[in-house]
């Protein structure tokens, strides 16, 4: 990847002040990429750079997205890469799981991401790739984590369709699922969790600057992260 050369491009990140969107922005911010981040927290001060261009809005939030389509479009006219990172975890029996929790999980990781995909949508050309950050939760299921688990197979799901309906316009769609991240949002979690073996949120904002590297006639479907202690 050291020959990988991004300079001039332009990416949108949502969920970009903390976490994995966070080190994804400022990996693609030291290859040369402009950065369109989106938020629902203000600008973060420490990213001072000319190349990042922050926007706070909620990505469940159809008129926010619109407003956040409008930004992008008055920086550039075009998107190399779009990058869905935004999402929240909440867990619990699902037998006593409330509903209004059940809706902000499943419209945060998923209406959310195809509210920002559809608007985006015309921002993208041949060569563009959209990459959906998930989890391992798409693929296996773990107590407690059931409306999280659903928002990312339904997610993943997604991806795969919005693959082959972008295929023809030589638009790339891929996922990354990673297993367990040290992150701010084990800080909501309860439970007692080592999160010294956990992946670090550069381990994913490398496969992502992986993805952007490879080239417009390969299609990357899926990249799978798991810390090598086993996940969770």
């Amino acid at each position: 990847m050291k020959s990988c050369d991004l300079s001039g491009k332009w990416a949108l990140v949502t969920g970009s002040s903390r976490g994995i969107g966070r080190a994804i922005v400022q990996t693609l911010i030291e290859r040369g990429v402009h950065v369109v981040g989106c938020s629902r927290s203000p600008r973060p001060e420490d990213l001072p750079s000319p190349q990042y261009h922050h926007f706070r809005a909620d990505v469940t939030d159809p008129v926010e997205v619109r407003d956040l389509v409008e930004f992008t479009r008055s920086r550039t006219p075009h998107l190399d890469f779009l990058i869905n990172n935004a999402g929240v975890a909440r867990v619990g029996p699902l037998a006593e799981f409330p509903l209004s929790r059940w809706k902000e999980v499943l419209e945060s990781n998923l209406t959310g991401l195809f509210l920002v995909t559809q608007g985006m949508l015309p921002l993208l050309r041949a060569g563009s790739l959209v990459v959906n950050i998930l989890s391992i939760a798409a693929e296996e299921t773990f107590p407690g984590w059931g409306a999280y688990s659903a928002a990312k197979a339904g997610a993943l799901t997604l991806t795969r369709v919005l693959r082959e309906e972008l295929r023809s316009r030589g638009i790339r769609v891929a996922a990354v699922l990673p297993g367990a991240v040290d992150t701010p949002l084990w800080d909501q979690i309860p439970g007692q969790w080592d999160r010294s073996q956990m992946l670090r949120p550069q381990d994913v904002a490398e496969a992502v600057l992986w993805l952007c590297c490879t080239p417009p006639h390969v299609s990357p479907d899926l990249v799978r992260l798991s810390p090598a202690g086993g996940n969770l």
